[in-house]
């Protein structure tokens, strides 16, 4: 469904995203994980096109790295899939609530990047996923993975 090859972005001179790439299958929720900083959200304005990406992005197949961010969303592509911190500031019944259409949602088989910085929702609801540090992908797994790799979480993930 997405697919996201040696992904690399910049403001200005500053090299944000550094060979980022990821997949994200039909009806399968992934998760993009990392502290404030590490490049989740550069990452989704990249494929948007609102940064000018270098690198290749697929929707469906199709190139899409380098249109114009109306253009992609006309295909598709948009943060109805892409869903950036959802549960950021909600209250825990809340998050539940958000948890449960996410996999609603999933099950009709749309494809769902998730960028979160909580672990415990990723965990839960994620098939794969991909942590984020400093603009490039550090780990990448399942949740029985990452629960695994304790260097990996406090390194990159707990504050």
């Amino acid at each position: 469904m997405l697919d996201v090859d040696d992904l690399h972005a910049y403001y200005g001179k500053s090299h944000i995203l550094q060979g980022v790439s990821f997949r994200v299958g039909e009806g399968e929720i992934v998760s993009l994980l990392g502290r404030n900083g590490a490049g989740r959200s550069t990452t989704i304005k990249t494929i948007m096109g609102e940064v000018a990406p270098v690198g290749t992005i697929r929707f469906r197949g199709e190139r899409i790295d380098g249109l114009a961010p109306h253009v992609i969303a006309r295909k598709g592509l948009g943060y109805l899939i892409m869903v950036d911190e959802p549960t950021e500031g909600l209250a825990p019944l809340i998050v539940e609530r958000v948890r449960e259409l996410l996999e609603t949602v999933s099950r009709r088989g749309v494809a769902i990047l998730l960028i979160e910085q909580k672990l415990a929702i990723a965990l839960t609801i994620s098939q794969r996923l991909y942590v984020m540090g400093q603009g490039r992908i550090v780990f990448e797994g399942t949740p029985q993975d990452l629960r695994k790799h304790d260097a990996v979480r406090k390194e990159w993930l707990e504050v």
